[in-house]
């Protein structure tokens, strides 16, 4: 009896002993699910702060790529622990100027502090890489997303894997840039890469950053790469004259304390591509860059699905609505992987920063991204029981009633397409009685959706406005061209893209179309809800698009160009960017057209002045994605 009572002490010692070391061994047997953006019921100890580490790490064509390494402070000394590796262009990490510097170093950026902290302190190793030709790793950047910066994801992958506090598997995230290459990293299915989390990241890096609807958003590129081109050269006042009195420059890795190898790979750096310059360079998809002697699409995620989708690798998206195009891009991302597990989609902006619904009664984005983060990794690079797997696939927020819901695919189950048809100056759903009918609009090339619109939060230095929203929308849109319904008997849900059909006459081969869709509430006041965009002269639909599109498709290739004809209405049909939104009683719908939003998109050649819209006998509508009721809680 004392024997086998014994024996039961010393197997409980051996499980808490196990427990302590291994949190992979927490709560094996709760499978409570926590709340959306909270996760409670699974606490493990506390490592504290990171022991921090930096070194060049040689790839096989001898380009040196930095890493910071960053380990749990109190991990035990036997215990092993999965990594989360971030391969970034935009820097590594900062070194502090003179006392500050003994206080924080190194300094973080744009993969912040905050973050590192979090994981580290949850028992993970984060392992942040300067891509080639960027911060102190050496070489020159021809393109972005280049085949060779990825492929560098490989050999850091190994480098982890031989690493003694290494448990084996390997998470990746990361927001924009960053969380383009998170994803971008799956294509070479290196057999730890376990999960995955892309952020505000890139499908379609021609139609959903460069050219949405076919149109430049030189703007936006003109600053993205201002701003890269001074991080390159460790010119850091550009991005932030504060930072400049506190922040010496680049970090060079603990090895380089005279920073030999950091002044000769910014010499590298100065043969960088000029990015701007580049976007210059072409129109079309498939147009081939002078330079690079490709086309665009090659640098894209959407060029590796084969890879991507293959994989072994889990994906957990994250987005918002109001984030430039890139809520199209986690819906495409969604559609085209049946890896992707999990979708949070919300009411937010780039990052996500800002709450952006018309709705809200603040702005910061106040949502625990982290905690859903720690759960997917928990679950799939710790192996924690914590309930993930069983929830939906799809949480989406719906603004207008501010509320989340959730759904197994997209457009959500019980969608049906109902039509507005344009009727004179009012959209109706019935075509019935509707007498053919044109109208004219003069192009206002002074219009712009302003400095807080979603185009202006993909980057900081392009914030036109503190915080993304659509103010003033009533003002703004005085000069554009409108269509009214009559007020809503009953609240209805919009979750999908919205499908804009028009017969639209030009005076010119070529321009650009801007459709936004609107709410007039009862009290008059209008809310922005989505918008789409399109270059007249890409109008033509694509018979074989190259992946799943949630809206139609153009392609966007040179052949495919066709100049407007003189005098000729042409159908042009395009949908908008996702969203889900409830339209409240006594509300209109509204949508504002109009040939230009100056600030984010360029102006084409041979670009009209003015607009037909036809209606009643060329039947001009739209498809709205209806969604049964919710109760209209705001």
């Amino acid at each position: 009896m004392k024997t086998r009572l014994a024996l039961l002490l010393f197997m409980a010692a051996a499980v808490t002993l196990c427990a302590q070391e291994n949190p992979a061994l927490y709560n094996r047997k709760e499978t409570k699910v926590s709340r959306l953006g909270e996760y409670k019921g699974y606490t493990r100890p506390d490592y504290g702060g990171y022991k921090y580490q930096s070194f060049y790490l040689r790839m096989p064509d001898s380009v040196n790529i930095a890493l910071d390494v960053y380990l749990p402070a109190r991990r035990k000394k036997d215990e092993k622990i999965p990594a989360i590796l971030y391969l970034t262009r935009y820097v590594r990490s900062l070194e502090a100027i003179g006392s500050l510097r003994w206080l924080k170093h190194p300094v973080l950026g744009q993969i912040s502090e905050k973050e590192i902290r979090f994981f580290t302190s949850h028992g993970y190793a984060c392992i942040i890489a300067d891509a080639r030709g960027s911060g102190a790793s050496s070489s020159t950047r021809k393109m972005d997303f280049t085949p060779e910066e990825i492929g560098d994801a490989r050999h850091i992958m190994d480098w982890i894997c031989a690493q003694t506090w290494h448990n084996g598997k390997i998470g990746t995230t990361g927001i924009s840039y960053v969380g383009t290459t998170a994803e971008l990293m799956i294509a070479n299915q290196h057999p730890a890469h376990v999960a995955a989390i892309p952020r505000s990241a890139i499908f379609d890096l021609y139609e959903d950053l460069a050219f949405p609807g076919g149109l430049r958003q030189g703007p936006f590129v003109d600053i993205w790469g201002q701003t890269t081109a001074a991080l390159d050269r460790g010119d850091i006042g550009f991005v932030s004259k504060k930072a400049k009195k506190l922040i010496r420059g680049i970090n060079p890795v603990q090895n380089d304390k005279k920073r030999v190898q950091l002044y000769a790979a910014m010499e590298d750096h100065k043969q960088n591509h000029q990015v701007y310059k580049d976007i210059l360079q072409v129109e079309y998809r498939d147009e081939i860059h002078p330079r690079l002697g490709v086309s665009v699409d090659v640098f894209s995620v959407h060029q590796q699905l084969p890879r991507i989708s293959t994989a072994s690798t889990a994906i957990f998206r994250i987005g918002g609505y109001y984030d430039g195009a890139l809520g199209s891009s986690l819906i495409k991302g969604l559609l085209n992987t049946p890896n992707t597990q999990r979708v949070v989609l919300g009411p937010w902006d780039h990052g996500p920063h800002n709450y952006a619904s018309p709705h809200a009664t603040y702005t910061d984005a106040r949502f625990n991204v982290y905690a859903e983060m720690l759960r997917f990794f928990d679950f799939h690079l710790k192996g924690i029981p914590n309930g993930i797997d069983k929830e939906a696939r799809i949480h989406y927020f719906t603004m207008g009633s501010e509320r989340w819901d959730t759904a197994s695919a997209w457009p959500p189950a019980g969608t049906r397409n109902i039509c507005y048809y344009l009727s004179g100056s009012q959209l109706s759903l019935s075509d019935s009685n509707s007498a053919p009918a044109q109208r004219t609009h003069t192009i206002d090339y002074d219009f712009g959706s302003g400095g807080g619109a979603r185009w202006n939060s993909l980057t900081p230095l392009f914030r036109g406005e503190p915080v993304t929203n659509y103010l003033n929308w009533e003002q703004k849109t005085r000069s554009c061209l409108q269509y009214l319904s009559d007020a809503s008997e009953a609240p209805f849900t919009l979750s999908g893209s919205v499908i804009f059909n028009l017969w639209l006459q030009s005076d010119a081969p070529d321009g650009g179309l801007f459709i936004y869709l609107e709410e007039q509430d009862s009290s008059g006041h209008i809310h922005y809800i989505t918008e789409a965009q399109i270059r007249l002269r890409n109008r033509k639909p694509d018979p074989e698009p190259a992946y799943l599109h949630p809206a139609p498709a153009q392609s966007h290739r040179m052949a495919d160009a066709q100049p407007m004809p003189a005098g000729i209405p042409q159908e042009i049909h395009i949908g908008s960017l996702p969203v889900s939104y409830t339209v409240a009683k006594g509300s209109r719908l509204r949508i504002s057209i109009a040939g230009a939003d100056k600030g984010h998109s360029d102006r084409v050649n041979q670009a009209a002045t003015s607009y037909i819209l036809h209606s009643g006998g060329k039947r001009s509508y739209l498809l709205l994605p209806l969604r049964e009721s919710q109760t209209n809680t705001r």
